[in-house]
């Protein structure tokens, strides 16, 4: 899989993703509503 140091930052880069997502949705839904 590769150093930890990798797999951390990908889990944290993929948490920031999820959460983006999640913001663009409600702010899409509010726009939208």
């Amino acid at each position: 899989m590769g150093p930890p140091r990798f797999r951390c930052a990908t889990l944290i880069l993929l948490l920031v993703y999820a959460f983006s997502i999640n913001n663009i949705k409600r702010l899409g839904l509010s726009i939208c509503n």
